[in-house]
């Protein structure tokens, strides 16, 4: 935030035109005092900015026409070892009256000249060092009194730094105009130490970025494969719950809900975990990995890949605030958390598993945050990661900073922000605010849908320079606000997101109050998403299907015979896909539904060779949905199945035909290292059994219940 005040303009103090030795070579000999000269030094700087003019400072070329600053003292010296040439301006100044101290480069000379056109250009480079530890310094651009955003450039640095910073992230949100920049302002912020500090600044130029991040063919397939998500919020991540000895909540969500996701034509699950509340705060910094949330996640790893959902694992909520002060220390912290979830999770498909690193950073700067980020996504890769992984920028992922921020150098990342805008509108009448309840309010305001058309256009057209996907990874609005304005609200976000292909995914689509939820009576249902949500994001039109009955499986002579209803509005192609361990899922017939047909199924010869069996229906649009999945348990007790195998840290039984069972695992020395009760919808198929406490290996299994043995047989954990 730029301080003071100087002709309705927020500064504190002002110097005079510096003198022309700073200005353009070509009329370093003109003289202050002579109109004619003076006018045609303008032209002549006017004309080099039509000519595309990069530069603002250096050596040879300067377009500064004079400063001001406040709470200190700034000078163009020679020496000192500056970044170029042999002049750079130096700052003395100190922080002991207001906290801050700033300063600004002219470049109309006081509204006497034109303005800088920026707008050819997509970057803005300044080299700085200086500051004081604690110390941060920014920018801001401005036009007469309007300023544009101000965005982070860094703390303090013993040596020159160079930062690249995006011209997006000044206008993000705004009505900032680059074609009229009057002056750049540089501010430091920190502690009030009285002593006399100095930051330096050298080399100020604008230039167009030539695409410098070749996203992966394999990330964007994998990114345009992602259309719609939720998230499974207020649940894994509910830190605050731990107190009170109810966290985590084991029915919050249930297969049944994400079955009703994909009903509604949900593709996608975010699934934020709280991590690090879940590890020790020392090193080796180890997870409870025997913590009940281990076994939900495995539950929703589960769902995800028997409903065909893409899923997000999501580290949110730390324990400590990440800071530009503690960030360093903090890190190997991180990093040791990054490796064991990868231990945990790193064997899961690639292509339908996503890794997000660290959740809305807030308090660390950009530049700072780059620096974690880049350090846990490489750790990920040295412990062989393939997948594509999931990254923000500070300031809660604002999209804002996300236009500000500086892409990581690997080629499979895909960038997320979040939007709330605005804030006190989307989050009114809250309880769990600061302040809590945000008086009431309408939208849209003013200019309001111009702003957020800015604003998530910034992050779109960012990862069009960097040609880097681009996920909408939180929304919503609050409940409390009143109906038109929530229809209105969510129709702009749509259209905007849907006006540049951007996936997005929903926050807290359940809460009915004190939250964001747009489903009715607590069901997951097309019926139950309130209307002007299902037409803004697609989600109540999606079905042809009139009604899917469910997909039942009955035996006859040991074999499973199918059946199911399946009443249709307009053409469904369905397909009656069957698992095996060994390949998966396989379309084993195919079928196209005529209007108004009913279907009551069909049986198929040699079903016994699979261990489960769904349909997946194809509408006309190329939407897919699933029925819920059932189990084969035709099967004699001989031919008890456990799938898949190898493990990626959960199994399913196949083929259980009584109501309680013990399972007892054996490393492969014989020792028994696992035993525990199953739970019916354990043994039934519907729900897996988690070995996510056992290390990789090869063990042995044997199921019994009180009249003898049921299964045993080996299993690869990997």
């Amino acid at each position: 935030m730029i301080k003071g005040n100087y002709l309705g303009i927020p500064v504190l103090a002002v110097k005079e035109p510096s003198s022309l030795n700073m200005l353009l070579p070509i009329v370093a000999t003109i003289k202050e005092t002579s109109y004619f000269r003076i006018t045609l030094f303008f032209l002549l700087i006017s004309t080099a900015c039509l000519l595309g003019q990069p530069i603002i400072y250096t050596d040879a070329t300067t377009l500064v026409t004079g400063t001001w600053h406040t709470n200190g003292t700034l000078t163009e010296i020679t020496g000192d070892s500056p970044y170029e040439g042999n002049q750079h301006y130096e700052f003395m100044y100190n922080t002991a009256t207001d906290n801050y101290a700033n300063f600004g480069l002219n470049m109309d000379n006081w509204g006497s000249g034109p303005p800088i056109d920026f707008s050819p250009y997509t970057h803005l480079r300044i080299a700085y060092r200086g500051a004081t530890a604690g110390q941060t310094l920014s920018v801001t651009l401005r036009n007469g009194p309007v300023l544009s955003n101000t965005l982070n450039l860094g703390s303090a640095v013993p040596v020159y730094s160079v930062i690249e910073l995006p011209l997006l992230g000044f206008t993000s949100g705004t009505t900032f105009d680059l074609r009229m920049v009057t002056e750049i302002i540089v501010q430091v912020d920190g502690d009030n130490t009285p002593l006399d500090e100095r930051v330096y600044v050298d080399n100020i130029e604008l230039f167009t970025e030539t695409t410098r991040n070749q996203t992966s063919a394999t990330t964007w397939t994998r990114a345009r494969d992602l259309a719609k998500g939720m998230n499974l919020s207020n649940w894994l991540e509910a830190y605050w719950l731990i107190p009170y000895g109810t966290y985590p909540e084991t029915d919050r969500f249930t297969y049944d809900d994400l079955e009703g996701f994909r009903e509604i034509g949900i593709d996608l699950i975010r699934l934020p975990v709280t991590f690090e509340h879940l590890a020790a705060t020392t090193p080796p910094y180890t997870l409870n990995t025997s913590h009940p949330t281990f076994d939900l996640i495995d539950d929703v790893v589960a769902w995800c890949d028997a409903l065909d959902l893409k899923l997000i694992i999501d580290m949110h909520h730390g324990v400590t605030t990440l800071t530009d002060a503690n960030y360093q220390t903090e890190l190997p912290r991180l990093e040791a958390i990054w490796r064991q979830i990868y231990a945990l999770y790193g064997d899961l498909d690639p292509d339908q598993v996503f890794f997000e690193i660290y959740n809305e950073p807030h308090a660390i700067s950009n530049s700072n945050f780059r620096i974690v980020a880049q350090a846990l996504v490489d750790v990920l890769r040295a412990e062989g990661s393939a997948h594509s992984i999931i990254v923000g920028a500070s300031g809660y992922n604002s999209a804002t900073e996300l236009a500000a921020f500086t892409p990581l150098d690997d080629p499979d990342i895909i960038y997320t922000f979040h939007f709330y805008d605005p804030y006190f509108f989307t989050h009114q009448g809250m309880s769990w605010t600061n302040p809590p309840y945000f008086p009431a309010r309408s939208f849209p305001l003013g200019d309001e849908v111009a702003q957020m058309t800015s604003t998530i256009g910034a992050a779109a057209d960012w990862g069009q320079i960097y040609n880097a996907p681009i996920l909408l990874g939180e929304f919503g609005v609050s409940t409390e606000a009143d109906d038109d304005s929530r229809c209105n609200w969510v129709e702009t976000v749509a259209d905007i997101v849907n006006g540049h292909n951007m996936p997005w995914v929903y926050w807290d689509s359940t809460s009915e109050s004190d939250g964001f939820g747009f489903i009715l009576n607590g069901e997951l249902s097309a019926a139950n998403v309130t209307p002007c949500f299902g037409d803004a994001l697609g989600l109540t039109t999606i079905l042809a299907v009139e009604e899917l009955g469910p997909l039942q499986l009955d035996c006859q002579d040991n074999n499973p015979q199918l059946s199911w209803l399946l009443i249709a509005d307009e053409p469904v192609q369905f397909e009656v896909q069957a698992y095996t361990e060994h390949l998966g899922w396989l379309t084993i017939d195919t079928h196209t539904s005529r209007v108004d047909q009913k279907y009551y199924g069909f049986s198929l010869t040699e079903l016994d060779a699979y261990t489960a069996f769904r349909l997946r229906l194809t509408e006309w649009d190329g939407t897919v949905t699933y029925s819920r999945m059932v189990q084969n348990h035709c099967a004699a007790p001989a031919v008890v199945r456990i799938f898949p195998n190898p493990s990626p840290g959960y199994i399913y039984l196949s083929g259980m035909r009584t109501a309680r069972a013990q399972l007892e695992v054996y490393n492969s020395l014989g020792q028994l290292v696992l035993q525990q009760a199953i739970a019916s919808d354990q043994l039934s198929g519907e729900k897996p059994l988690s070995l996510r406490a056992l290390p990789h290996g090869q063990y042995w299994l044997r199921v019994h219940d009180g009249a003898g043995l049921l299964y045993q047989g080996g299993v690869l954990l990997r």
